[in-house]
């Protein structure tokens, strides 16, 4: 049986004083426009499905308030292995003060190997108690390790908007 796995990234996230920050478990809620954002995708999936899909959510703010407004009466359940990565040192530092280039990454964050792990095993637990199509509201971070291995190529991110990745 064909399903549909639907990897959603949260509404954009509202940043103390605006400005924008490395966050992985820093547990931040969403701006007015991320709400906006996440009532858009409930529109979106009950013009798309007309069917009621089940939602996975990230504990975080952000990913959960996400997941309740596009869900609307579908159910929404809360799943830890949908959690952003550790950014490790550089966690709520300002985007503006990270030095790095695409390929550096926090020595004592979580790695990305190990996110994709986590990930691929919290879909394939969730997968195996559902049946249908699914959404998991997650993370840039979390959701583009997964990307990359499906898609062969390097795990990079830099995701300034929400995304839908329809898989």
């Amino acid at each position: 049986m064909m399903r549909d796995l639907y990897l959603v990234r949260h509404g954009q996230v509202d940043f103390p004083n605006n400005i924008r920050r490395c966050i992985g478990w820093t547990d931040l809620p969403l701006s007015p426009k991320g709400k906006r954002q996440g009532q858009e995708l409930g529109k979106y999936f009950r013009l798309a499905t007309a069917k009621q899909i089940p939602v996975f959510t990230s504990p975080l703010k952000r990913a959960s308030e996400t997941a309740e407004l596009l869900a609307e009466e579908n159910p929404v359940l809360v799943e830890e292995g949908l959690k952003e990565l550790n950014m490790g040192e550089w966690e709520n530092i300002p985007m503006s003060q990270l030095k790095k280039s695409l390929e550096s990454w926090p020595e004592s964050g979580e790695q990305k190997n190990d996110g994709l792990i986590r990930i691929r095993n919290t879909l394939e637990r969730i997968l195996a108690k559902t049946e249908g199509d699914i959404i998991c509201v997650a993370h840039a971070g979390l959701n583009s390790c997964l990307l990359a291995e499906l898609w062969n190529i390097p795990c990079r991110f830099q995701s300034p908007s929400p995304a839908l990745w329809r898989l």
